[in-house]
């Protein structure tokens, strides 16, 4: 461990609260802005690698990857942890990002066992959506596994982050490899054995993550399926309820030859959701919503606050010329009932049934207008 809790580094801008954890790269730790009196989480590299003859190359990768990952950031997708700093300590480079509230989804399954198919999608559409973003800028994650995928307990009903940046695993050292994926159940086999990167690694990865949190099991390593013929167990197998399409795409995304798997992270999003719902359409055509954060109270009959949660919703401002804009907060489709069930003996109400689009547009059929 290099700091310990308490500690200031650069030149008193952070304080150390605890050590995090570690791979074969870097170790990581909780510290706090002190002017901002904000969390945040702090990389930098470990001994093992400061002692490697390659170092300075590395260094040099560390600091490129960075500024590039900073870049994505500048534009706030809602599923890609948030780079805030990047700086030099006595020698150590660090890289600063935003803390993320909550637990990982290895923790969540640990603790729940098996997610619901609905939600064990949903989370896993969000780091595609974020894996497709990183691939476009030619950069690979390389370690999508339960542990590097947070879900953010302030976001209410819960959103997949994705952490811990291949940063590490990409320019990881041969004299490291080895230890740079602590959890070889859900990475390809060619990665391991041969340090392959290639963006079906990713795909491999992904899909495992979702066989973990749709069965609540680990998936046989490839490791040993391709050299102890060690078979993969059908999802289905465990949870006869998981449906096809689902069961598909993690066989298809986990296939033992990189060859036979579907190729880009976005085909196998399309695979796995064929009929998108309207959030993910939505969200796939702006990946980079804003977010507007607030506080919802409850309070009882007398007025006083029984209860406090943070939220957030996305929104987009379009501009429509000449100084004026509309902004669109992004809502659940669907339909709400509107009006009186009763009659009073005099008059008839009118019940209203609205549609709702993603955006909030309100459209009124005819057919859905009704005397009572």
């Amino acid at each position: 461990m290099f700091w310990n809790q308490g500690q200031l580094i650069h030149n008193g801008k952070y304080r150390i609260e605890r050590h995090l954890g570690g791979g074969g790269f870097a170790v990581t730790y909780l510290a706090t802005h002190t002017n901002l009196n904000r969390l945040v989480v702090i990389k930098t590299p470990n001994i093992y690698v400061q002692n490697d003859p390659e170092y300075p190359k590395y260094v040099e990768r560390f600091k490129k990857e960075g500024r590039m990952l900073a870049h994505i950031c500048t534009e706030s997708h809602p599923h890609i942890v948030q780079v805030i700093d990047l700086f030099e300590d006595d020698k150590r480079h660090c890289l600063v990002m935003q803390y993320i509230p909550g637990m990982s989804l290895w923790d969540l399954v640990r603790q729940q066992g098996k997610l619901s198919e609905t939600i064990a999608v949903k989370y896993i559409h969000q780091i595609g959506l974020a894996l497709v973003e990183v691939h476009r800028r030619n950069l690979l994650h390389l370690d999508v596994t339960p542990l590097n995928i947070m879900i953010n307990s302030e976001s209410g009903t819960g959103k997949a982050v994705l952490i811990d940046f291949g940063i590490a695993a990409d320019m990881s050292p041969p004299s490291t490899l080895s230890m740079s994926f602590g959890n070889r159940a859900f990475a390809p086999y060619e990665l391991i054995r041969k340090g392959v990167r290639h963006p079906t690694v990713d795909v491999y990865c992904l899909a495992a993550s979702l066989y973990y949190a749709v069965t609540g099991e680990m998936p046989a390593k490839s490791f040993d399926r391709k050299h102890d013929d060690e078979p993969l167990i059908s999802p289905q197998q465990l949870v006869s309820s998981l449906s096809q399409s689902c069961c598909d795409a993690i066989l298809t995304g986990m296939a033992l030859e990189a060859k036979e798997r579907i190729q880009t992270i976005q085909q196998w999003l399309d695979y796995l959701t064929p009929n998108p719902s309207p959030y993910q359409r939505e969200t796939s055509l702006n990946p980079f919503l804003k977010t507007w954060q607030f506080e919802v109270v409850k309070v009882d009959a007398t007025g006083k606050i029984t209860n406090r949660r943070k939220c957030d919703a996305k929104y987009l401002v379009e501009d429509l010329g000449n100084g004026v804009t509309l902004e669109m907060v992004q809502i659940p489709g669907g339909t709400f009932m509107m009006g009186s069930l009763d009659y009073d003996g005099e008059n008839h109400r009118i019940k209203l049934q609205f549609l709702v689009s993603s955006w909030g547009n309100i459209q009124l059929p005819k057919r859905s207008i009704k005397l009572l």
